[in-house]
């Protein structure tokens, strides 16, 4: 069922960027609203005086932090975005005027990944097209520029090989930018690729990073497993890892900018951080935890960071979190009950 939203004066003072008043006239559509991006990028926005319409399908699961904004500010729809109509219809109740699209496909068939996240795609930027929004942010990821091994910023003028696709999700950004830049210039639509570091923090899931591994270790005083680990588990691995916060704050301010002067844009901190710096932000907090022992595993390591220079000066975009900032913010949520 889709909820109608109410739309009410609000004002933060501790926070500068937010506006006193709730824009009545322009509802953003999140699609994936509810996963670990999308839900902190919803509160953002919220955050910023936009109501949120969020897209939930397979996760039902909302978060603290968007509990108090519910049905007031954001307004959750049962859909899925690999049917048309149902997408379509979602502007018959909605003055939608933003998009930010971050579902993808991720099973054990291929195929399917293949069909449900060009059908959601192409979904998404017709219904976008239909309803003649200001701008779509299409998620894409710091995937797209390889694994390389070389420490200068990546800016979004660098190369980014077609060839060579190790993850189902890569492969689907490489094809989403594609064809977000094709209906862009197709159209005239305003499309962004939002081109995102490695994201670390809250409702995140995967448990496949080494600082997912340290957090969630810390917080329940557990020893240190690092079998697995994806990106390297040694103290000299890293590359862009950015709180999601700051990754969530950063796509807000590229939806609700006035002008934009760029269809592609890296999201991340614009710095490498090794494991070594997150390990050092906890010392003596892991039992049997050794950030010398640690050893890397047989993947090269990923060292590079994201130019944001693009972002900063478009949106006036800073992180607020370093690694130790992070870090500590992410053990505490994991401490106050939160299962990830």
């Amino acid at each position: 069922m889709i909820r109608r939203s109410a739309v009410r004066p609000v004002s933060d003072s501790s926070n500068p960027h937010q506006l006193t008043l709730w824009n009545s006239h322009r509802m953003i559509l999140v699609t994936g609203g509810l996963g670990f991006i999308g839900s902190h990028t919803v509160r953002a926005l919220l955050d910023h005086g936009y109501p949120c319409l969020v897209t939930q399908h397979r996760s039902t699961d909302v978060p603290d932090f968007l509990l108090d904004h519910l049905d007031a500010h954001a307004v959750f729809a049962s859909v899925d975005v690999t049917n048309r109509s149902q997408v379509l219809a979602l502007g018959d109740d909605h003055p939608i005027d933003g998009v930010v699209h971050f579902v993808g496909a991720l099973s054990a068939d291929p195929f399917r990944d293949m069909r449900d996240a060009t059908a959601a795609l192409a979904n998404v930027l017709e219904a976008a097209h239909t309803w003649q929004v200001k701008r779509v942010l299409v998620a894409s990821a710091i995937g797209v520029y390889g694994l390389p091994r070389d420490p200068r910023p990546l800016n979004e003028e660098s190369f980014v090989l077609l060839a060579g696709n190790p993850h189902s999700i890569v492969a689907q950004k490489k094809v989403a930018e594609i064809y977000a830049e094709f209906v862009a210039s197709s159209l005239g639509m305003e499309c962004v690729v939002l081109r995102i570091a490695g994201i670390y923090g809250p409702r995140y899931r995967g448990m496949r990073t080494f600082v997912s591994r340290l957090a969630h270790a810390v917080a329940r005083t557990q020893p240190l497993d690092l079998t697995g680990v994806r990106f390297g588990a040694g103290p000299d691995d890293g590359g862009d890892w950015c709180y999601v916060k700051d990754c969530a704050r950063g796509i807000a301010l590229l939806q609700t900018a006035p002008t934009l002067r760029h269809r592609i844009y890296n999201v991340g901190s614009g710095t490498v951080t090794r494991n070594r710096e997150f390990a050092a932000a906890v010392p003596d907090s892991v039992p049997g935890a050794s950030v010398a022992a640690m050893k890397s595993d047989d993947m090269p390591p990923t060292v590079a960071a994201l130019d944001i220079d693009r972002l900063r000066e478009d949106t006036g975009y800073m992180p607020h979190f370093d690694a130790t900032t992070g870090l500590l913010d992410y053990v505490a949520w994991l401490r106050s009950g939160n299962p990830y």
